[in-house]
């Protein structure tokens, strides 16, 4: 029901800017004809109210996540003690879980926080910290992608096959060598 309102007060410029002018006055009215201005209403505090339990949440989910990495270190230290096999894989075990979670954390998690913070306290001056911890939650999704890439065998193979044929294609001069060159290569 919150989330219906926020997003049909948000779709109708009319009723965003009768909404603004009821919650604000006049304040911003020199940035209501421009069609790219957005207003989310504060619904009498339900808003902030919404933003700090999405705050506490996310820092409850941050020092979970710090726990069970703490937790799952402990026992790769005690484990590589005692096992030989775990031994010899715990370095790259920890340097994968390491930064897939780190990234997690850096560029997911804290930018998250620090946005619901400053909505929810209205912290001034704050735009500037906003937009920098929004563009690093765009990072979150390329950076995991990258640590997926990496950590994961499989798919780490098949991307360096895949650069190794594009690369191969790349060095013949004519169609009817790439074309004799790669007759028996399958797609699928």
């Amino acid at each position: 029901m919150y989330a219906y309102g926020c997003w049909a007060s948000a779709m109708n410029h009319e009723d965003m800017e009768k909404r603004a002018r009821l919650e604000t006055g006049n304040t911003l009215d020199k940035w209501l004809d421009e069609k790219s201005f957005v207003y989310l209403p504060e619904f009498w505090g339900r808003t902030r109210a919404f933003a700090f339990f999405a705050c506490c949440l996310m820092v409850f989910m941050f020092f979970t996540l710090i726990g069970i990495i703490t937790w799952f270190i402990v026992n790769v230290f005690i484990l590589k003690k005692t096992s030989k096999t775990m031994n010899d894989k715990s370095t790259f075990l920890l340097v994968a879980v390491l930064a897939q979670t780190g990234s997690t954390v850096f560029f997911f998690i804290l930018p998250f926080i620090i946005v619901t913070y400053c909505w929810t306290f209205a912290a001034d001056d704050s735009g500037n910290v906003v937009n920098i911890a929004v563009q690093f939650l765009t990072f979150n999704g390329t950076i995991d992608m990258l640590t997926l890439l990496y950590f994961v065998k499989p798919y780490k193979v098949y991307c360096i096959n895949l650069m190794r044929r594009f690369s191969s294609r790349k060095k013949h001069k004519s169609t009817a060598e790439f074309l004799s060159a790669h007759q028996s290569i399958s797609v699928y």
